[in-house]
């Protein structure tokens, strides 16, 4: 099982709520050092973009794009963001309210933390879950695999 594997098994199956707040702590604190390294990447990308005439690295990524300019990518998303955000909006407070009632039943009295979630989503049954292992039928390891390479190689 993958460190992500584990992670899930622990914040969802893990009674102690001690445990499942150290979880969640430990993956915010993970690997601090790469914040600095991450900074200096997008210095060096802007700077390198500025000194070959473009206003940021992601004007010049697009010319190499399907999107014609910054501009068109911003349009997008701003439509995406009108159209899909009270949608996302939505499925959160059911989500949220659905974890709630979860919790009252299983006696937790206190506020609902982060590291709650998981754990109490796994106890109340949910008709909208989605069946993970139906979906990946339809998406075979080796090609799913080289398609996330190949995204994941565009992006860096």
């Amino acid at each position: 099982m993958s460190h992500n594997g584990r992670t899930i098994a622990v914040s969802q199956y893990a009674k102690n709520e001690e445990t499942r707040n150290r979880l969640c702590l430990s993956g915010y604190r993970r690997c601090p050092e790469n914040v600095a390294i991450f900074r200096e990447i997008l210095l060096l990308r802007d700077e390198n973009a500025r000194a070959l005439g473009f206003k940021s690295h992601a004007a010049l990524r697009a010319t190499s794009r399907i999107a014609q300019s910054t501009e068109w990518i911003d349009d997008m998303l701003h439509g995406l963001v009108e159209t899909l955000l009270p949608y996302g909006k939505a499925d959160r407070e059911k989500f949220r309210k659905r974890t709630r009632e979860s919790a009252l039943r299983h006696g937790k009295t206190s506020p609902l933390q982060p590291w709650d979630e998981a754990y109490y989503s796994r106890l109340s049954p949910d008709p909208d879950r989605v069946d993970h292992r139906a979906v990946s039928e339809y998406f075979p390891l080796e090609q799913t695999v080289a398609a996330m390479m190949d995204l994941a190689a565009n992006c860096f």
